[in-house]
């Protein structure tokens, strides 16, 4: 009976130690704090959901607050060069490497987060976006689509003309310019400050960034549209994933892809429709919204962004006709 004891314990030592040497931490950097949307609602759970099926085989640590590199625009280069094995990345800093990316910008046309998000994760499946090739891609998603939020009174979208509005990306500034205003580049964090002291009028931005911010403190006249979004991308250092086991490379697949997509959108739709709707009580601000008509009109109105996009863009007309058929498809399935 001893025996049989010690070769049962033998037996269970060995298969942890088999255990405890294929496990793998992975580093993720992430310059954002912890408390963010990304953060707080995607990627720490997800990270968590992780190590708990894998029963500690495959770590994800997450250095938020840019302990590997503080920089938005180096985060790809950490993990091509090995400083980190996985990065999250804000795609309007790294616009030269994801240049397609700025088709989920095109005003009047995404609804909302987590169809933007579905549909960005199909696009790059379906080989039409460009810039992914040297990592492997983990998940991408989007924000809510953000409207046109000014500290001067707005009644329409007519009265942006000759106002200094916050931008970020070529068909964001393309549109205000369309309308008269004149776009701004500056880092949202001092965006708050800029409009306080009259710098500038107002930004494009989503609810969930307005009130992370704090911008909703110095603007009160809000024009409710889509007319852009923030993009974002977490990616693996390819020769990391080579190394991993099949069954830690299925964990990855299966909390990244659309299962990442569905919860980042569902997270960011579901913050700013709690953030819009808890302001519209507020007694001294304006909001415009657009009838299905209107919204028809205005989109119309920018067809020259379309065309421009198509014209610039490799493949243009097939890669916009290829989105309009993916969200076609997704809501036709809601």
């Amino acid at each position: 009976m001893n025996k049989l004891l010690m070769t049962a314990a033998f037996a269970a030592t060995a298969m942890w130690t088999a255990h405890t040497a294929n496990a793998v931490t992975l580093k993720l950097a992430v310059f954002i704090p912890p408390k963010s949307v990304s953060g707080s609602r995607v990627l720490t759970p997800i990270a968590e959901m992780i190590e708990k099926e894998s029963k500690g085989d495959l770590k994800i640590k997450i250095f938020y607050g840019g302990q590997l590199g503080r920089s938005p625009r180096k985060q790809y280069e950490l993990v091509t060069n090995g400083v980190a094995d996985m990065s999250y990345i804000v795609d309007i800093y790294m616009s030269g490497q994801f240049p397609d990316t700025s088709i989920f910008e095109l005003p009047y046309n995404i609804k909302n987060g987590t169809e933007g998000s579905l549909a960005r994760w199909r696009m790059y499946q379906a080989g039409h976006l460009r810039g992914y090739n040297n990592v492997k891609t983990v998940g991408l998603w989007m924000s809510e689509p953000g409207g046109i939020h000014t500290r001067k009174p707005m009644k329409s979208l007519a009265d942006i003309k000759g106002m200094k509005i916050r931008a970020t990306g070529r068909v964001a500034t393309a549109y205000l310019k369309q309308y008269g205003a004149i776009p701004v580049g500056m880092p949202v964090t001092k965006v708050t400050e800029a409009i306080d002291r009259g710098v500038l009028d107002g930004l494009m931005q989503s609810w969930v960034g307005l009130v992370t911010f704090r911008t909703h403190n110095v603007v009160k006249y809000h024009y409710e549209a889509p007319v852009g979004a923030l993009t974002f991308s977490i990616v693996l250092n390819k020769k990391k994933w080579s190394k991993l086991s099949a069954s830690q490379q299925a964990l990855i697949d299966k909390y990244g892809g659309e299962f990442m997509a569905r919860k980042a959108g569902n997270a960011f739709d579901t913050l700013g429709h709690q953030r819009k709707t808890k302001h519209q009580k507020d007694a001294d601000r304006t909001f415009i919204s657009l009838s299905g008509t209107e919204l028809k009109k205005a989109r119309a109105d920018v067809q020259p962004i379309y065309d421009a996009w198509v014209k610039n863009t490799p493949n243009g007309q097939k890669k916009l006709d290829a989105l309009q058929s993916i969200l076609a498809d997704i809501r036709s399935k809601k």
